[in-house]
């Protein structure tokens, strides 16, 4: 198997909840979500951070069924609902004091 179908594989069996065993004591996905929407939902109050606007497109009809098997335990949800999601330039990775903070950077 070359590099990239081991890649491909790994990252199917993740995203099935079959890269590794399913902890049955572990908290569900729902009730982390839950703890996610009440956090902002403070910070929102705090004006720490703005209310998400309401997209004017979503991937929400696509995903009313899950379009594949995940553990009972997981929970099927948008990037929208558990970030706060804003363009921009990612920042030059030269300026270390960009890195390491409580910004989490996806590219």
């Amino acid at each position: 198997m070359d590099t990239k179908k081991l890649r491909q594989k790994i990252l199917d069996l993740a995203i099935h909840g079959k890269l590794v065993p399913q902890n049955p004591n572990d908290e569900p996905a729902s009730v982390l979500l839950e703890r996610i929407r009440a956090e902002k939902e403070r910070l929102v109050k705090e004006g720490k951070i703005k209310k998400s606007k309401a997209s004017k497109t979503s991937d929400t009809p696509h995903y009313e069924q899950v379009p594949f098997e995940i553990p009972s335990s997981w929970e099927w949800t948008t990037l929208g609902h558990i970030g706060i999601w804003q363009s921009g330039g990612t920042p030059s990775r030269s300026n270390k004091s960009y890195y390491g903070g409580n910004i989490p950077w996806l590219k």
